[in-house]
């Protein structure tokens, strides 16, 4: 039996690239396709079990979160993938990260699952800085591309 689905998210980014991400229940991957080329132009990211969530509105970093939630957000550069910076998981016993995680500005807005039946919350993570909860707004998206980023009390969603 093979393994199962479990997403394809495009991701867009500046100069023409996109990222794709795909999962399964085993690993997930990113690629970046560069679509006005004259011939195409794919980079592979360097991770296995990572999800690409968003690329920075400079073009100059990606936004990854553990599949499965355990482990760090991680952010790289772009085009080289070196890591930049990494955020834990809240220090919850079981807290896990869900893969929705964004650019806010140069901050990162996260959402998390602090398993035992708690009540996950969504939090914004300035550079350097501690995390400050989020509770009833809303974000214009990264390069003003004219939808939304929400959080219903369970996930970040784009509108």
């Amino acid at each position: 039996m093979g393994h199962i689905p479990s997403g394809i998210e495009l991701v867009g980014g500046t100069d023409s690239w996109i990222g794709i991400g795909i999962g399964d229940d085993r690993a997930a991957r990113a690629w970046f396709l560069r679509g006005d080329a004259a011939a195409i132009d794919l980079r592979e990211a360097p991770w296995r079990n990572r999800v690409l969530t968003d690329v920075h509105v400079s073009g100059k970093f990606v936004l990854t979160a553990p599949q499965g939630g355990t482990g760090p957000l991680e952010v790289f550069s772009w085009p080289d993938f070196e890591p930049v910076w990494t955020v834990a998981a809240p220090s919850l016993p079981d807290s896990a990260w869900l893969e929705s995680a964004v650019f806010v500005g140069d901050d990162l807005v996260a959402a998390f699952d602090p398993g035992d039946g708690e009540v996950g919350e969504c939090v914004r993570i300035p550079p350097n800085r501690s995390m400050a909860r989020v509770g009833g707004e809303s974000w214009p998206a990264p390069g003003g591309t004219g939808f939304w980023l929400e959080y219903d009390g369970q996930q970040l969603i784009r509108r």
